[in-house]
């Protein structure tokens, strides 16, 4: 904790949101958004393609699960790991996106919404990753195991404190310290540096096993 607190107050005005070098204050008006974006109509497609194909690669699992209602082949401590992950992303993409949202009301939803695909997509990914642990829970066959059933349930509880804690600390920076505030910056550095800590310790086992295996079987294609 007291490493975290250091690397936030460090991290103060390290981090600038989008639009804010030119507008310190955070006093926008219209013609203040010229820092948006103009997406071409590829670039768009494309992010719309990934949006949807990275949230239909998720529906096989949903559906494996409700079918064996069997979730012994997950690892409860990933989709913990997990959690954390898409919560802090979506703290952090909640405020370095907010200029851009901010936006959508002076410059039109079509104007901006472009610029925010890749928010969307966080946004959903959430959604759709998040209850999985849920489902982990639900339908984990040994309910008396310690390890792999009742840690997990006893961290969730945990997990979720952090993660609402971490979401409520996005609407009280914009309105304490506003869109452009170094406190806000500092945040959202640090949303990030977290979450790509734990995109690092999700995936390292996987890696470092097939890599030493040789093998890529266990490896879903659909998620890669």
């Amino acid at each position: 904790m007291i490493f975290l607190f250091l690397l936030i107050t460090t991290s103060f005005g390290f981090f600038k949101v989008p639009g804010c070098e030119e507008n310190p204050d955070g006093e926008f008006s219209e013609s203040d958004f010229d820092f948006v974006p103009d997406l071409s109509t590829l670039s768009f497609t494309i992010g719309l393609v990934i949006m949807i194909g990275t949230i239909l690669s998720v529906i096989p699992q949903y559906v494996k699960l409700i079918r064996t209602r069997d979730s012994s082949g997950l690892s409860p401590f990933y989709l913990l790991i997990q959690f954390i992950n898409q919560v802090t992303t979506v703290a952090n993409a909640c405020i370095t996106n907010a200029t851009y949202i901010h936006s959508c009301v002076y410059i039109g939803f079509s104007q901006c919404f472009p610029v925010l695909v890749s928010w969307t997509q966080i946004m959903l990914l959430a959604m759709v990753y998040l209850p999985q642990i849920f489902f982990y829970l639900l339908f984990y066959p040994n309910k008396k195991e310690f390890i792999l059933f009742k840690l997990p349930l006893i961290c969730l509880p945990i997990v979720i404190i952090i993660s609402i804690i971490c979401l409520g600390t996005v609407p009280l920076l914009e309105f304490t310290d506003g869109e452009c505030g170094d406190i806000t910056g500092g945040f959202a550095f640090v949303y990030g540096i977290i979450a790509a800590v734990c995109v690092i310790i999700q995936w390292s086992p996987q890696i470092y096993m097939t890599f030493r295996r040789k093998v890529c079987k266990f490896l879903n294609f659909n998620i890669i």
